[in-house]
């Protein structure tokens, strides 16, 4: 989705459990986070994950990023 003339975004969500709280995505040894992680700083977004019931990964990019 186009938020602006510049940013998009990417929003995946699901309605299962949620995720653990105490989760660190950044020491995580699930392969699927790892790759959601890796594949976001290799488009320079920025990514925010949101886990109440269900999942949502909100990746924020703009068209620089794009086009590199």
């Amino acid at each position: 989705m186009r938020i602006n003339s510049v940013h998009f975004k990417l929003v995946i969500n699901d309605s299962g459990i949620g995720m653990d709280k105490d989760l660190d995505i950044v020491i995580t040894s699930s392969l699927g986070l790892r790759l959601v992680r890796t594949l976001t700083r290799q488009i320079n977004g920025n990514l925010s994950i949101q886990s109440n019931p269900g999942t949502t990964f909100s990746i924020v990019l703009t068209d620089e990023q794009l086009a590199a």
